[in-house]
């Protein structure tokens, strides 16, 4: 995916437990939803990494075999989703990881199925803390998958090693990532020549910025966007990459309050479309940019 190139380009880093069957991109959504209260689990720009809770570690919880997992899918109008950065992405050195987003994503949905039949809407994966170099094998193949739904939080733990996953757990404490306290931008509606009428009507929302990665990085725009998703409201984002050959590929990402960010990207005067989720950016001094997850089955072409 070029979503890979253009994060080993900006970040010089680089992960499978099971593989579903996604469901197609639908229309974005544009009423906005409430955060869930709680403390933070990722550092803002400024701020140094807290403890996350809970931490991903041996459990003598249930097990579900994962073969009798109910089938279920990400919805994009439903689902918003955060991933912890992967510990090759804050050190080159830490080792691949085998705990992927969106497939653990996924796997947690399914496990969440057997345990409620609220939707859930929000999905955050963390990783076990890394403090020596190279990570562990626990440290590798293991998370911890936080859900909510309008019931409350639970959390699934999973091994990449394992046929199993651990049954749901309520998790009272849960904490949604902190955004921070941004300021929210000017609504703006930034015109494209030839753009498809998907793309030129559009409903304008607050702006972020442009980012452009052959020239200096704007990592506030770019932190402008990530809060917003972060924080469940409006919010589009303008960047500009390039490909192995050097030619300029354009992303448009807007998020409409709920469910998944939408990736719009024009090459060569081709418009497609992705939903997909977020990875979170590494702890300072690491540069902050859109580390975009499509959602493989959520491609379409926009006309």
């Amino acid at each position: 995916m070029r979503s890979g190139r253009a994060r080993s380009e900006r970040w010089l880093a680089a992960c499978v437990v099971v593989a579903v069957v996604l469901m197609s991109c639908g229309p974005a959504i544009e009423s906005p939803l409430a955060s869930p209260t709680g403390g933070p689990l990722m550092p803002s720009s400024t701020s140094p990494p807290p403890t996350p809770s809970p931490s991903p570690s041996p459990s003598t919880a249930a097990v579900l075999d994962i073969a009798t997992l109910p089938d279920v899918s990400l919805d994009p109008s439903i689902v918003t989703a955060l991933c912890d950065p992967a510990p090759g992405q804050v050190n080159l050195d830490a080792g691949e990881s085998t705990i992927a987003c969106p497939d653990v994503l996924v796997l947690a949905l399914r496990a969440f199925a057997t345990a409620v039949t609220a939707q859930v809407t929000r999905l955050y994966l963390l990783r076990p803390a890394c403090p020596t170099v190279p990570c562990t094998a626990d440290e590798l193949d293991t998370g911890v998958v936080l859900g909510w739904t309008s019931q409350g939080a639970m959390s699934v733990e999973l091994d990449s090693r394992l046929t199993t996953v651990t049954a749901p757990v309520p998790e009272p404490a849960a904490a949604w990532p902190d955004p921070g306290t941004p300021t929210v931008p000017a609504i703006q509606r930034p015109v494209f020549p030839r753009a498809p009428a998907e793309v030129a009507t559009r409903t304008p929302y607050p702006f972020c910025g442009r980012d452009d990665t052959a020239v200096a990085l704007k990592p506030a725009a770019a932190l402008c966007f990530i809060d917003a998703v972060i924080a469940g409201r409006p919010a589009e984002f303008i960047e500009r990459v390039y490909d192995t050959e050097g030619d300029a590929i354009l992303w448009l990402y807007r998020f409409s309050g709920r469910g998944a960010p939408l990736r719009y990207e024009e090459e060569a005067g081709v418009w497609s479309r992705h939903a997909g989720g977020l990875i979170l950016p590494p702890p300072p001094p690491a540069p902050v940019g859109v580390d975009f997850e499509p959602w493989p089955e959520t491609y379409l072409l926009v006309h």
